[in-house]
């Protein structure tokens, strides 16, 4: 996937707030815009997804936004808060204040995808492995395709045969760690969306696998972990990085 130009529009700082720190973990690094009167922006940045404050909605900017979005069909436009001016087909609205849950349904649900999303799971814990696997081979729209590995060797073998979209690995691993997988994965230049799934680790091991670029650590057990929860993550590492 071709990582997002986001444009944010708004001067409502808790909006802000939220959204730089949604796709902190992403490689779409959003532009942000708090005055209506720096719209230029706009047209500067040629963004694939826009959040644009509901009140700053006139028929001048209606006017600008379905001119761009014609330009460029696959643009996803979303207010922030309510639309006082009618006339364009907003891909969705984000209520205020932004509740995480409604809003990544609100905007994982527009994104496009790969079908199938092709994910590896590299971890020697049988029980982990079948528990993420049983989850999302259900999944539809879009349907996944589930490969396992059970140690690091393994994994990095499935990735030379065929590059998934995002990966879910293990840290502690016979044969080859967690760390040393993706170590050898960034040397040989391959970026992949990764989510660390840790239980016991160490700093050290934090520490060196920041070295080689920035996964997303998920506590197993922790308040991120549940299967849900993964697969919103998956998908918006998938859709923004």
């Amino acid at each position: 996937m071709v990582r997002q130009t986001i444009l944010i529009a708004t001067d409502n700082n808790k909006s802000i707030d939220f959204l730089t720190a949604y796709f902190a973990d992403t490689q779409s690094i959003p532009t942000i815009i708090r005055s209506k009167s720096d719209l230029s922006a706009l047209a500067s940045c040629q963004p694939t997804v826009v959040f644009f404050q509901g009140e700053w909605v006139d028929q001048r900017i209606v006017s600008r936004l379905a001119q761009f979005k014609s330009a460029f069909p696959k643009l996803k436009c979303f207010s922030l808060g309510s639309v006082r001016q009618d006339g364009f087909s907003w891909d969705g609205s984000i209520e205020l204040p932004i509740d995480e849950k409604a809003f990544r349904k609100s905007v994982l649900s527009k994104m496009d995808f790969p079908n199938p999303l092709k994910l590896l799971l590299v971890d020697d814990e049988v029980e982990i492995i079948e528990i993420i696997q049983d989850y999302f081979e259900v999944r539809k729209d879009p349907r996944f395709e589930v490969r396992m590995a059970f140690n690091g060797l393994e994994g990095f073998k499935l990735i030379e045969q065929d590059l998934p979209h995002c990966l879910i690995l293990d840290i502690k691993m016979p044969v080859r760690t967690g760390v040393e997988l993706y170590r050898d994965l960034a040397k040989g230049g391959r970026r992949i969306p990764t989510i660390v799934f840790i239980d016991s680790t160490t700093a050290d091991d934090i520490i060196e696998i920041r070295k080689w670029g920035a996964p997303v650590f998920v506590e197993k057990g922790g308040p991120s972990s549940s299967m849900p929860d993964m697969l919103a993550l998956v998908k918006k590492l998938v859709a923004f990085s």
